[in-house]
């Protein structure tokens, strides 16, 4: 019965060491298998990069050109795009197309974009995003380019929708604004300015340029008369001298000659923001988060120009320029180049551009 016993013992032994040696078989190559598959998406993606060139080419009132070309005979790229503030749906933004075409875009939630480090491995977009400060969750709408040799992509984050001086009427709440630019004008009497904290008198035929930047205040003009002014201001000359840096200037019912005016207002709207703009009796109401730039604020005879920022509210009517809208005023575009390995998005490349308003 003792040798039963031990053959017995011996047939487990060996079968438990069997079964050990098959897992542990099976665990190396499937260490192996993962290594081997992580070196070849590695490789796929580097190939992408490698091969993939975009190209910055003009940039202006948020317009983005772009040149785009593939070196290894491919014809596709495909990309995702952020604003400085959200993502935003490529396929509405692009403008126009050089030398190819959007031919498909898809829409993917952020965890669906996996992100290959060699040194950290695999992981979802999220996590990629929190450490770069961008949004960490939503979609994203990837667009497919198709090229032909170089392409340009032209790419307006603030669409134009007018140039030429026009009329235009301006009311907005719940948002952030700013008016900045230039405004000079010549004493036609003796005035008294509050500037600085101080009031200061000066004589008729003084010239005074304020170079305006504020946030609150208000702008009140006639071609020959300023009913009110008060605003911060970066600079103030008298007679071309700089004399008041970053400071406040405001002056009432003033007999002045208008020689120079050129100002822009930026809005950018809150969720619960809402702006209504009238010009030429075309009438535009932006509700929720958007943007607006509107340039070239000027005054010309027998005009009358008033700017009011408050706290809650920004009202304007006047003569501009141009009329831009979009999503943010930060005129930063950031492009994700994606590549799909067996239907699944892989982040590839990240450009960003960045110019100053």
């Amino acid at each position: 019965m003792r040798g039963i016993s031990d053959l017995f013992a011996i047939t487990i032994f060996i079968g438990v060491s069997l079964i050990i040696g098959i897992l542990f078989a099976m665990l190396l190559y499937s260490d192996y298998a993962i290594r081997m598959e992580v070196l070849e998406l590695n490789k796929m993606i580097s190939s992408e990069r490698l091969n993939t060139v975009i190209r910055l080419i003009d940039v202006r009132e948020g317009n983005f050109t772009l040149l785009t070309r593939r070196l290894d005979g491919k014809n596709t790229i495909a990309f995702f795009l952020y604003d400085g503030s959200n993502y935003i749906n490529c396929s509405k933004v692009v403008s126009s197309i050089i030398g190819g075409e959007l031919i498909s875009w898809r829409v993917h939630s952020l965890r669906e974009i996996n992100i290959l480090d060699s040194s950290t491995g695999l992981y979802e977009f999220p996590i990629y995003a929190r450490s770069r400060n961008y949004p960490d969750r939503g979609e994203v709408v990837v667009c497919v380019l198709q090229l032909s040799g170089n392409t340009i992509l032209n790419i307006e984050l603030l669409k134009p929708l007018v140039r030429g001086y026009v009329n235009v009427s301006l009311s907005a709440e719940n948002g952030y604004w700013k008016l900045y630019g230039t405004l000079k004008f010549k004493l036609l009497d003796e005035a008294l300015i509050s500037v600085c904290g101080d009031t200061v008198r000066l004589p008729q035929g003084i010239i005074i340029e304020v170079k305006v930047n504020t946030v609150n205040g208000f702008i009140n003009l006639s071609s020959n008369y300023i009913n009110g002014l008060d605003v911060d201001a970066e600079a103030i000359y008298v007679n071309n001298y700089l004399i008041w840096s970053k400071c406040r200037i405001s002056l009432f019912e003033t007999s002045a000659s208008i020689l120079y005016i050129s100002l822009t207002s930026e809005i950018q709207l809150t969720e619960t923001g809402e702006a209504r703009i009238l010009y030429d009796s075309v009438e535009h109401v932006f509700k929720g988060k958007g943007y607006l730039r509107i340039t070239g604020w000027t005054l010309r005879e027998n005009d009358h120009l008033a700017i009011s920022l408050g706290n809650a509210t920004i009202n304007a009517l006047g003569i501009a320029y141009a009329i831009y809208a979009g999503t943010s005023g930060t005129l930063q575009l950031v492009m994700f180049t994606v590549t799909y390995i067996s239907n699944k998005p892989f982040l590839v490349d990240v450009y960003t551009y960045s110019v100053t308003p």
